[in-house]
């Protein structure tokens, strides 16, 4: 949060997900090599800049990129979700989605899709009342 350049330990808490810097090394591929054996195959390096100029890797948690929001809404839109499915359907959907989205190469929790899903459906038994 004070911009200040850290390059060990817990950088700070924003929105309940804290980030942490794991150290300094002199090349890309020893900061890889640093990375898989501290924090293993669950964590990616992210394509994506950093606004610092001296950071020239930033790893992520998890294999795959998340999906955003807004993407997985549109995702979504071409899923069939009854207005008379239970939840325990929706949470077997959920899941086959979940693994379905993670052969695509991107990652989405399997509530986040129920929840999603849930929301569907309810808006299906509403237009079904009207």
């Amino acid at each position: 949060m004070t911009r200040e350049v850290c390059p060990y330990g817990w950088l700070g808490t924003y929105d309940d997900v804290a980030r942490y810097a794991h150290g300094v090394y002199d090349s890309l591929a020893a900061a890889d090599y640093a990375i898989q054996n501290l924090l293993g195959d669950e964590y990616r390096l992210d394509n994506e800049p950093s606004e610092f100029p001296d950071v020239l890797a930033v790893y992520r948690p998890g294999r795959l990129p998340p999906m955003s929001d807004e993407t997985l809404g549109i995702w979504l839109q071409d899923v069939d979700v009854p207005a008379d499915a239970d939840n325990a359907a929706l949470r077997r959907q959920a899941r086959d989605l979940a693994i379905e989205l993670e052969d695509m190469g991107v990652t989405v929790s399997v509530k986040r899709i129920r929840e999603c899903l849930e929301s569907l459906r309810d808006d299906a038994r509403e237009e079904l009342e009207d």
